[in-house]
């Protein structure tokens, strides 16, 4: 069977996630988000979110491009949804290398001439229709660039309200990452999503599930975050490894718990990389809690010399 561009697309950055989830660069001892979301990021990400490499206008009436990467600063209506309309909200748009159908640099006004184009025919024209009336477009390279720096930034705010991120579930970590992909990195503050930000950072998913969905929220997005959350739910209960991404797999094929308890090892963890650095990163957790499952109490004792130094949050992350 033929792939599609797009499925096309989507192979090629998952391949580059998957490098880059290896280097220091992006996945390295700084990165909390576990290799498997890394791996799958683009996979789950792209089927409601597109992949383009031109610009657009969407749902809500903000220019955007890549996989839905905003480049638009307009604010919200009246509605406190819909963008605005203000035509002069350019300036992210100007950040990115914009080529001409001839391959050469567009300038500054046309980058400005065809994204106030594109706002102006919204919402007439919309999503993919607006191919058929803009010509500057992204390099390839240049638009999985814009993808891979996102999420990294991403995640560096998303440890502002999720300290403990590295120790959960791999379902989870993708499902709020892509919550943050929808509503912005800061959608706890922004958006007030603080019962879900207390049901997160102590293991709670039944109760962040519940809490996860938001305005806007398309209702095939609603139903795969729910089975990430699902599966969350189950990994957590169960005790088991929480880097496995089991998504678009049900709880059903979550593995039943073997030796050390996963839960007792990412406890461990938090001390540890909350006392060390305030926030726990992936790497902190991967090597630690994978020997763990192999080497069980002996490695636990021999992490136990480096509690004292450090204190458990007074509201711990699993309780």
């Amino acid at each position: 069977m033929t792939k599609t561009n797009l499925e096309l697309l989507r192979e090629e950055l998952d391949a580059k996630f998957s490098a880059l989830s290896a280097t220091t660069g992006f996945g390295g001892e700084t990165q909390a988000t576990w290799d498997s979301v890394l791996r799958n990021f683009v996979k789950v990400q792209s089927q409601w979110e597109g992949m383009t490499n031109f610009m657009y206008a969407d749902q809500l009436g903000f220019v955007t491009t890549g996989m839905g990467d905003l480049i638009d600063s307009d604010g919200r209506g009246a509605d406190k949804m819909h963008a605005a309309g203000n035509m002069n909200a350019y300036g992210p748009a100007l950040l990115l290398p914009w080529k001409l159908p001839d391959g050469s640099r567009a300038t500054e006004a046309q980058i400005i001439s065809e994204w106030q184009l594109v706002k102006s025919k919204y919402p007439g024209i919309q999503s993919a229709a607006d191919k058929n009336i803009t010509q500057l477009r992204l390099d390839d390279s240049d638009r999985d660039a814009l993808i891979i720096k996102r999420m990294n930034d991403n995640e560096k705010i998303l440890l502002q309200s999720f300290a403990g991120f590295g120790t959960f579930p791999a379902d989870a970590q993708m499902a709020i990452h892509g919550m943050g992909w929808a509503m912005g990195a800061a959608f706890v503050p922004a958006y007030h999503f603080t019962g879900f930000q207390n049901a997160a950072n102590t293991g709670d998913w039944v109760t962040a599930k519940a809490q996860s969905h938001f305005k806007g929220e398309a209702p095939q997005r609603g139903v795969g975050q729910d089975l990430m959350f699902d599966n969350a739910i189950t990994v957590h209960s169960r005790g088991v490894d929480p880097s496995n991404f089991y998504y678009p797999g049900t709880p059903s094929t979550v593995p039943a718990p073997s030796g050390l308890s996963g839960r007792t090892v990412a406890t461990v963890a938090i001390v540890i990389g909350l006392g060390a650095t305030g926030y726990v990163y992936r790497d902190e957790v991967t090597t630690f809690a994978k020997e763990s499952y192999v080497h069980g109490k002996d490695l636990i004792a021999k992490a136990g010399a480096h509690l004292p130094k450090f204190q458990l949050p007074k509201k711990g992350l699993f309780t």
